[in-house]
Order: structure tokens, then sequence, then C-alpha cells
């Protein structure tokens, strides 16, 4: 919930990190909707949101997906989903950061982990793109500049 609160407050990415050590450390599982919210609250800040994914987070999500479970799963259940929810929060991020060129990397890295992105993760894409635009924040990028950023986006 404190990081649901914090994706819409100032940027602070050293303090989204510290929400996931100390859930970890409390023994609260990384399953994705938390995990999307910590993420969220990186903000615009694409570089430290993508290395704490690969050095902590990514690994906690991966430890909880394939977790033993005491019961057998549903065969309706979606496979990876909460690596879905968290691979969301990562486009959110890009969308925030204006950033479609990584976004496409997410994508392509959810494609090679065997997820499918669903519409839902393009619309996490477009809501942290319009949260940027809406702060009025959104200054032309060389990309936007020439251009790049629409054959980016119609890729994903």
């Amino acid at each position: 919930m404190t990081a649901s609160a914090l994706q819409y407050g100032p940027v602070n990415p050293d303090q989204a990190l510290s929400i996931f050590h100390n859930a970890t450390v409390a023994g609260i599982p990384a399953d994705g909707r938390f995990i999307n919210a910590v993420l969220r609250c990186f903000g615009d800040d694409i570089t430290a949101a993508l290395t704490a994914w690969k050095s902590d987070i990514r690994p906690a999500c991966i430890a909880y997906e394939t977790r033993a479970r005491n019961k057998a799963t549903p065969t309706n259940r979606p496979k990876a989903k909460n690596l879905l929810a968290a691979y969301n929060g990562l486009l959110y991020v890009c969308g925030r950061a204006l950033r479609p060129d990584i976004g496409l990397r997410v994508v392509y890295a959810m494609k090679k982990e065997g997820i499918e992105p669903t519409e839902i993760s393009l619309n996490c894409y477009r809501s942290g793109k319009r949260l940027r635009q809406k702060d009025g924040k959104s200054g032309f990028s060389l990309l936007q500049q020439i251009k790049l950023i629409d054959p980016y986006e119609s890729l994903m």
C-alpha cells in the first residue's frame, strides 16, 4: 500500500528500493502487484528501475513465481501472472521516461521469457506517458525531435 501511494509523489528510487528490501526482510512475497507498485515509484528514472530490476527485483520475482505450492495450480490460471504484472510496472516507467525504445526492449524480454504482452501492458506504457505529459515535463528529447518515438511505439 505504501508503494502505491508513493508513485504519485516525488520520484525517489532509493526509497522505492528500500521499500522492496524492507518488505523482503519482513517476509512479504514479491508478487506482481507489489512489484508493479514498487517499480512505479521510480517515476521516470528508467536507469535506476532497470538496474534494480536486474539486480534485486527480478530474481525475487522469479523465486516467487516458481515457489512450491501446497495445492495444485488451477489450469485456468495464466502462467507467469506475477511476472507479467511486474513487467507492466517497467513499461509504466518507460512511458514516464518517454522511452519507447526501452519499452520495446522490455516487450522483447517478456516474449523471450515466454510472457505474452497484453493490451494492459501497452496501456501501462501509455498511462506513464500521459502522466508525464500531464505533469508538463514532456520537454522534447532528441528522439522526439527526429520523430523516432512513433515508430518504436507502433512496434510495441
